[in-house]
C-alpha cells in the first residue's frame, strides 16, 4: 500500500472509556478531524451508551447470494459477531481468523468475508475509539485540521481486510457521513488489491447516523482492453444492512448468557 497512501507517521493507541469520558484521541493531532466525524455520526458519548447492534445482512459477491439473518455484533473489546443457525437456536460466536473458511466447510469464503466485513466495517469511525486500532495520520502541510487523512490499522497483526484510509472531505465534515473509505484486501474470496467502499443509504438510527449500504470498487484492476468508452465499472461487491437495533451493554449481555463460542479466535 506504500505505492498508493502518503507517508504516516505512527500517532497513538487509545482506549474506549464511559460514555461520559472525552476520548484520549481527541488529544491528538487527528483530535479535530475525528471530533468533526463522531459529531457528524451522532457523537461519541451517544454510541458509548450502545453495547452492540442486532441486524440483517445481504451481501453479493461473486455473484453469490448471502443473506445473514439475526446477527448480534458485540462491541466490547475485542468485537465479535454472533448468529442463530435457525430461529430458536441459541447464537453461536462466528468464526473470523484467517484459518475459518479453511477449517469450516459449513462457511463460504464469501460468507466468511462477509461476516468480517460487518464486524470490521459496521461504523468504522466509532469504532476507532475501542482501543484495537492503530492510527497514523498523513504527512501534510498547512490545510484543514478538522479533515485530516489518515490510516487505521487492527492491533495484532496482518488481517484479510486492511489497513483502512479514511480522508473525509469538507462536506462530510459539516453534518454528512463519511462517504467512502480505501482498503487493502487480501481476503481469499476477491482478488487482492487495493477497493473503495462507497458507504450510502444513510439512516438515523437511535441517534446514530448509519450508512445501510456498502459498494465495493476494486482500484488496481487493470482496465479492461474492450471496455465501453465512458462506461463505469460496476463494483465487485455489494453490502445491505436492514433490520438494525442498538442494544445497551445490559441487552448484549443478557443475549449472551449460556451462549458458548462455536470457534475460538485464531
Amino acid at each position: 500500500m506504500r505505492a498508493f497512501f502518503p507517508i504516516f507517521t505512527l500517532l497513538c493507541l487509545a482506549g474506549c472509556g464511559s460514555s461520559e469520558e472525552k476520548s484520549l484521541l481527541l488529544q491528538t493531532s487527528l483530535g479535530p478531524t475525528l471530533a468533526k466525524v463522531w459529531d457528524n455520526h451522532g457523537g461519541l458519548r451517544a454510541w458509548r451508551k450502545h453495547g452492540g447492534v442486532s441486524l440483517d445482512y445481504q451481501a453479493v459477491i461473486n455473484g453469490k447470494k448471502i443473506h445473514l439473518r439475526g446477527l448480534l455484533l458485540a462491541f466490547r473489546s475485542p468485537a465479535s459477531l454472533w448468529q442463530k443457525q435457525a430461529p430458536g437456536d441459541p447464537l453461536m460466536r462466528c468464526a473470523l481468523g484467517s484459518s475459518a473458511p479453511r477449517q469450516d466447510s459449513a462457511t463460504s469464503r464469501e460468507e466468511h468475508l462477509a461476516k468480517l466485513s460487518v464486524t470490521l466495517l459496521f461504523h468504522l469511525p466509532f469504532t476507532l475509539d475501542s482501543g484495537e486500532w492503530i492510527l497514523r495520520q498523513a504527512l501534510q502541510s498547512g490545510g484543514d485540521s478538522s479533515s485530516t487523512e489518515f490510516e487505521a490499522a487492527r492491533r495484532g497483526g496482518e488481517a484479510a481486510i486492511g489497513p483502512f484510509l479514511l480522508k473525509p472531505a469538507p462536506g462530510e465534515t459539516s453534518g454528512g457521513g463519511l462517504a467512502q473509505v480505501h482498503y487493502f484486501c487480501r481476503h481469499p474470496a476477491i482478488e487482492a488489491g487495493i477497493y473503495r467502499a462507497e458507504l450510502n443509504e444513510y439512516l438515523p438510527i437511535q441517534g446514530i447516523l448509519v450508512a445501510t449500504e456498502r459498494r465495493h470498487y476494486r482500484l488496481s484492476k487493470e482496465k479492461r482492453p474492450f471496455a465501453l468508452p465512458g462506461k463505469a465499472p460496476g463494483p465487485e461487491w455489494t453490502e445491505k444492512l436492514s433490520g438494525i437495533r442498538f442494544l445497551s451493554n445490559e441487552e448484549v449481555d443478557d443475549l449472551l448468557d449460556n451462549n458458548e463460542p462455536r470457534a475460538e479466535e485464531d
